[in-house]
C-alpha cells in the first residue's frame, strides 16, 4: 500500500517497516504486470512509488523509471534504498512531488497501483487524468481500481508475513474490517521482538473505498481514456464483475478528451 498523492504524510511511521516486506525482483507482480505492457527498455512513470519496490524492479529489468511519491517518508525511504542500487542510478528519477506535478517527458507508460482507492472522488478523476496526460501518443495508462466484490470480506488480526534478522524477529500482523458508506479499514501492525520479548509495535490503519464497477467504468472515461485490456489481477487473471476485488486496466488517452487537473 503506499501513499496518497494529495501531499500529505499518509504513511505515519510505518515505511521503513513495510519496505521490510516489498515484494523485489523478480517477485514484484507489478513490475511483471508493466513488463508485458511497456516496451522493453522504454520510460516509465510509476505513479505512487511508495517505498520503490515496483521502480527499481522494472529499472533492474532495463527500464527507465520516473518514480513519482508524494509522502515524505515514504520518499525518504525510497532514496535510502536506491542509495545503495548503485546500479541503478541511470535509470531511476525519484521525484517528491504529487501527482499533477508537470513533467515534460512524456512515457510509454504511466502506471498508478496501490494509490486509487485512498483517494477522494475529485482526487480519483484527477490522477487517472494525470497519467492520461503524461502518456505519450500510443502509450498506454495503466490503473489498479479495487473494486466492490462478494469475495471480500472482514479478517482478524493475523500475521501476513515475518522476517528473521539476527536475533529479532519483525512480524507484519494486518486485519480488514468494513465502514460506512462502503469504505473499508486494512489495519496493519508492525512487531519486532527478541527471545519472544516484544521490544516495538507500531500500527497504522488505512481508509479506503473499493468502486462500484459503474463508478470504476466512469473515472476511465471522464479522464478521457479507452480501454484495451483489463484483468482482475496483476497475473492477468480475467477480470469478473463482483467477483475480481481489483479491475486493473490498459487503456490508451483519447484525443481532446483529458480531464485538466490541477497541478499541485
Amino acid at each position: 500500500m503506499t501513499a496518497n498523492p494529495s501531499g500529505v504524510n499518509y504513511s505515519q511511521g510505518i515505511a521503513q517497516f513495510a519496505a521490510l516486506f516489498e515484494p523485489a525482483g523478480a517477485s514484484n507482480a507489478a513490475a511483471q504486470f508493466l513488463a508485458q505492457v511497456a516496451p522493453a527498455g522504454s520510460d516509465v512513470l510509476d505513479i505512487g512509488a511508495g517505498v520503490g519496490g515496483t521502480s527499481f524492479a522494472l529499472a533492474a529489468a532495463g527500464y527507465r523509471v520516473t518514480a513519482l511519491e508524494p509522502d515524505a517518508e515514504m520518499f525518504a525511504v525510497l532514496l535510502s534504498r536506491l542509495a545503495v542500487r548503485h546500479e541503478l542510478h541511470e535509470l531511476v528519477t525519484p521525484v517528491p512531488r504529487p501527482a499533477g506535478f508537470h513533467l515534460e517527458k512524456k512515457f510509454d507508460a504511466a502506471a498508478c497501483f496501490s494509490v486509487v482507492h485512498l483517494l477522494q472522488p475529485d482526487e480519483r478523476v484527477a490522477l487517472a487524468s494525470y497519467a492520461a496526460r503524461q502518456a505519450r501518443s500510443g502509450g498506454a495508462v495503466v490503473l489498479e481500481i479495487p473494486v466492490v466484490s462478494a469475495s471480500r470480506a472482514a479478517t482478524a488480526w493475523h500475521c501476513v508475513a515475518s522476517r528473521q534478522l539476527g536475533d529479532a524477529v519483525v512480524e507484519h500482523h494486518s486485519s480488514l474490517q468494513p465502514a460506512a458508506d462502503g469504505w473499508w479499514y486494512t489495519h496493519w501492525k508492525f512487531r519486532i521482538s527478541l527471545g519472544g520479548l516484544a521490544l516495538h509495535e507500531v500500527q497504522r490503519s488505512f481508509h479506503w473505498y473499493p468502486m462500484p464497477v459503474a463508478d470504476a467504468a466512469r473515472l476511465i472515461a471522464s479522464a478521457g481514456l479507452q480501454v484495451a485490456a483489463e484483468f482482475g489481477a496483476c497475473d492477468r487473471t480475467p477480470f469478473v464483475p463482483g467477483e475480481s476485488r481489483v479491475r486493473l486496466v490498459v487503456a490508451h488517452a483519447t484525443h481532446g478528451r483529458h480531464h485538466q487537473s490541477e497541478k499541485r
